[in-house]
Formats: structure tokens, sequence, C-alpha cells
């Protein structure tokens, strides 16, 4: 027989600022999901500090008994709920930083999930999960949970790895929309319709991700996803700006004449609004689409017993460009910001 759980996903403001403005800012988003009855509650991705890319990433991880940590098994047992979130976690033997999601029972109970595969630029702050493709399921009270982070939706390796084995995705992203983003240069500021028919060609890549294939695989699964979102505008350096820069010169060769600045670069988005509850038909159940800090409630309705895929998996509704980008030729420019970083921190 089926049964129903009142979830939230939290949707936080992506500028950057201190963890104690933050985590009493979530604080009351999570009270509030709470007197509403949920009993489990998600916040995004580095919803304690914020999204850019900084070396203040480096700064921002803490390690597994940190302030952050803290915070959520204290909040999980104060409320009688679940919580999720998403923070940059440093290992406390090798040092090295990952992006996690850590789940708290109202009891202490833990689990953890790292990022497979982390974004562009992202790969200059922290390193992919351990024996990836890896999926964590946390066997919990109130079902059994699989997790994604942000641009893992992309990869149906792990998708397939959860078939059969979960009763309801949570998913935490950060998601900026950088197809559609303005370049900030010392002399100029290059706005979309400048970029060429390769960038404009990828304008529509993170509605192509946070909707129709995180809806197309959790219709695939037969489960209900949670899926917490930063919102607001971005605005941040972009690290290694003349490789990155290539992209848009490939894209349109009159930016050629912008590359000597390209590494004073900064770029320049709204957040895509994918904050919401969707069931195990990819159907939206409740969604936020503005752009105020706020807690999305709905009631999912979890299967008797687990769902076993009955269709062949979806393909992503993502191109090769993308996959390109942000696999491939940013993640070779940026990595030797995170070694460096190793011979500082």
């Amino acid at each position: 027989m089926s049964r129903t759980l009142k979830v939230a996903a939290i949707q936080m403001d992506v500028l950057p600022s201190a963890k104690t403005d933050r985590l009493e800012r979530a604080h009351r988003l999570v009270t509030e999901a709470a007197q509403k009855g949920a009993q489990l509650v998600v916040l995004p991705e580095v919803f304690n500090t914020g999204y850019a890319y900084t070396d203040a990433n480096f700064e921002n991880a803490e390690p597994l008994d940190g302030p952050t940590v803290q915070w959520m098994q204290q909040t999980a047992a104060e409320l009688d709920i679940h919580i999720a979130g998403c923070l940059l976690i440093q290992e406390t033997k090798s040092s090295d930083i990952k992006n996690s999601i850590l789940l708290f029972a109202p009891d202490g109970r833990s689990w953890r999930y790292d990022k497979n595969y982390p974004w562009s630029w992202e790969n200059a702050y922290f390193v992919p999960a351990e024996n990836k493709p890896a999926i964590v399921v946390a066997h919990t009270d109130i079902g059994d949970i699989g997790f994604l982070i942000c641009w893992d939706i992309a990869h149906t390796d792990l998708w397939r790895r959860y078939a059969g084995k979960v009763d309801f995705m949570i998913i935490c992203s950060c998601p900026p929309q950088v197809f559609k983003a303005t370049l900030h240069l010392p002399s100029a500021k290059i706005s979309p319709q400048d970029m060429g028919s390769m960038i404009q060609g990828m304008h529509d890549e993170t509605y192509n991700l946070f909707d129709l294939t995180l809806h197309q695989q959790l219709a695939w699964l037969g489960v209900p996803g949670i899926s917490s979102i930063a919102c607001g505008t971005l605005r941040t350096p972009v690290p290694k700006g003349k490789g990155s820069f290539l992209a848009y010169i490939l894209s349109s060769l009159k930016l050629a004449q912008y590359l000597s600045q390209a590494n004073q670069m900064e770029l320049e988005c709204k957040m895509y609004p994918a904050c919401k509850v969707v069931d195990g038909n990819g159907q939206v159940l409740a969604i936020e689409e503005g752009s105020q800090e706020t807690a999305v409630v709905a009631e999912i309705t979890l299967p008797s017993k687990k769902v076993k895929p009955q269709k062949r998996q979806p393909k992503p509704a993502i191109g090769a460009a993308c996959y390109f980008l942000a696999d491939f030729w940013l993640p070779m420019l940026v990595r030797s910001i995170y070694k460096r970083r190793k011979t500082i921190y």
C-alpha cells in the first residue's frame, strides 16, 4: 500500500555571505517548512556559503565536525525532522575538498553523498567522488533515499544505478544560466546576443537539464524528487579567463579582440528557477518560480514497493557541446588551480 510524505525544497539566494548569516536564514526557512508539516527539508547546493568561482571556496570548506554540520544535526533534532543540505567538506586525512550532501535524522544518524561530476569551473575548487560513478542510498525511517547534485543530473550512469533501489530522490543544485550570461570586461560588456551561434545554441541547456532531463529520469525511475535550488543573480570572476574565453571566440571570431582582457572577465547571469517537488510521473507538484528565499512544501506519494523501470532509459536532453565544455575543456583548464591550492592551504 502506498503512503505519503510531506517534504520541502528550500530556495536561497546565490550571493555569497557569512556562514552565520546564511545559517540564520536557513534556520528561518527550515522552521517555516517544519511548521507547515514537512518531515523532510532539503537545502540547496552550498547553502551555507553561496556560490562563486573564487578561492574563498577553499576557506569555506569545513570538516565533518564543522559549524554547518553541527547546525544541521542540532536543527534536525530540534524540529524533529530529517534535514538535507549540500556544502563543501574537507577530508581530514587527505585534506581534499568534496561537494557533499549530508542528510541528518532527528536521532542524529547521518548519510553522505559526494558529487560525482563537478560542473566545469567547479573543478578548480573540489574533487569528484571517489570511484565514480558512486551512489548512496540512505535507508531512513521515512524511506530509502537517493541523491544527486546539480550537474550529476546529466549523467545517466548515476540514475541507472538507483533504479529499483530508492523510494524518492533528493537533488541539491545551484544552476547559473551561464549560456545566457553577460560577460563584463574592462573595456566591454558582451551580451548573449553577441556570442555567436554555438553559445546561442546552448541558451536552453539549463531548461533542458533542470526541467526536461530531471523530469524524464524521475519518471523513468518511477519515484518522486525534491529539487532544492539557489536563486537570484550570480556575478563571479571566471577562472582561467583566457582559456575559458576561447570557447566564446570559437562561437564568434569577432570576440578575439577581447582575449587580452579575458583574465579580468566577470560572468553575470540569473539562476535557473527549479526549486520544486516532482512526482513519480515527472509532473510538478509544487514550484517556486520567483527569486525570493522560500520553502516549497508538497506531499509526495511513495510506492508500496520498489519500482523497477519498465522502459528504456531516456537520453538526457543535453547537447554534445555542453558536455564537452563541462566535462572536458573547462575542467582541464582549471584543475591546476586546485593542485596549487594544496601547496597554499
